[in-house]
């Protein structure tokens, strides 16, 4: 019931950004967002040993092993509470068969700068919500992640509980930036500032979507999301 009540509220969230949201521009975003916050692993890890691992005060090894694995943690999250088809279909927005393939043609692509500032900004509130926070960390000592027959190391659930909401909230800070992840898509033009998830070199045509930057994306027409390195998506 929990589960389907966030997907209730990002539904409503999406909704109200975004006008009559088709189910391709629901997919879009969402599989757009999930991709994002999962493709940079050595980016957060390395901001978390140097940023919270020193205020906290972690040796090197306690820092790997708290540290090393939050990007599973935000895996979990995000596959778990913002997975595109359930939360697209969750209020008939798709139907079950829709779309099993992203499709990412900039002509067929309705969403504007202004829609997709206003979602990202909401997702945003949602991931660092102190109540959201609480029901990530019940999800991820959960059989999702903790509780699993062989859990993922040692002390997990300690760990979420001591350490979780501030790696949590310091990577949200630093790394989720609204607008400056629809320049990301290529939805909005970044006028006064770098994007932490933009890519470095970006060529946008109808239909294409290219990055060299580790973990973005590369199109060539629509398809089907292929992994052919860690961290980083083609589509084709």
């Amino acid at each position: 019931m929990e589960a389907l009540s966030i997907l209730f509220v990002t539904f409503l969230a999406f909704s109200s950004a975004l006008a009559n949201p088709t189910c391709e521009e629901c997919v879009l975003i969402l599989a757009e967002l999930q991709v994002g916050m999962t493709s940079y692993d050595h980016e957060i890890t390395k901001h978390l040993h140097d940023n919270f691992c020193a205020n906290e005060q972690l040796n090197n090894q306690e820092c790997r092993l708290v540290a090393g694995h939050y990007p599973d943690m935000l895996d979990i999250i995000m596959e778990t509470r913002f997975d595109p088809l359930r939360v697209c279909e969750f209020e008939g927005l798709c139907n079950k068969n829709a779309y099993k393939r992203v499709m990412l043609d900039q002509e067929d692509r309705n969403v504007n700068c202004n829609q997709c500032d206003r979602f990202m900004r909401v997702i945003r509130r949602h991931l660092t919500d102190s109540q959201d926070m609480d029901s990530y960390e019940v999800l991820l000592k959960s059989h999702a992640y903790c509780g699993r027959p062989e859990p993922p190391f040692l002390g997990c659930v300690e760990i979420v509980d001591k350490y979780f909401r501030e790696m949590h909230l310091e990577t949200m800070e630093w790394f989720f930036h609204p607008h400056e992840f629809c320049v990301s898509l290529g939805i909005c033009e970044d006028n006064f500032h770098t994007s932490t998830m933009a890519p470095t070199n970006t060529t946008l045509a109808p239909g294409n979507f290219t990055t060299s930057a580790p973990g973005n994306f590369t199109t060539s027409a629509p398809g089907n999301i292929t992994t052919v390195a860690p961290g980083n998506m083609t589509l084709s």
